[in-house]
């Protein structure tokens, strides 16, 4: 991939036991459809699977940004989470509002000022640190 200079794209996603055939003909139709390449591994069992896009330009790396959007939005549909095991990180923290009410990401930023109130920990991963306001009345 570096040397054709582009990211994969990978997912994270998972949807309950029950779904996991519907999902996994989704990515397989869809990503298909795109004419991209790409792997699936991982979970299976724990309807958990990773799907790697390997585009080789840069329309299959919109596309692949694209499709891995709409997986997101469709695992979230069928009852499933948006990130599985490796979190969401820098790169994937918009992917929580797929998920999660605007009232529920403030719940978690909540936690995050109580129990890291200099937000130390993990800098900027998820959660921006908040913008410092500076007085400058003296």
């Amino acid at each position: 991939m570096r040397r054709r200079g582009f990211l994969k794209l990978n997912s994270d996603y998972a949807v309950p036991l029950d779904r996991n055939r519907e999902m996994l003909a989704y990515y397989h139709a869809k990503v298909r459809e795109q004419k991209l390449d790409y792997v699936i591994f991982g979970h299976l069992g724990d309807a958990h699977v990773h799907v790697n896009i390997l585009p080789n330009s840069e329309t299959q790396f919109q596309a692949g940004q694209d499709l891995m959007l709409e997986f997101a939005r469709h695992a979230v549909a069928l009852g499933g989470t948006v990130s599985a095991e490796h979190g969401l990180g820098k790169r994937k923290a918009h992917l929580l509002e797929l998920q999660y009410t605007p009232e529920q990401i403030e719940s978690m930023k909540e936690v995050k000022r109580h129990l890291d109130p200099a937000w130390l920990l993990n800098r900027g991963n998820l959660f921006p640190p908040p913008q410092k306001s500076y007085d400058t009345a003296y």
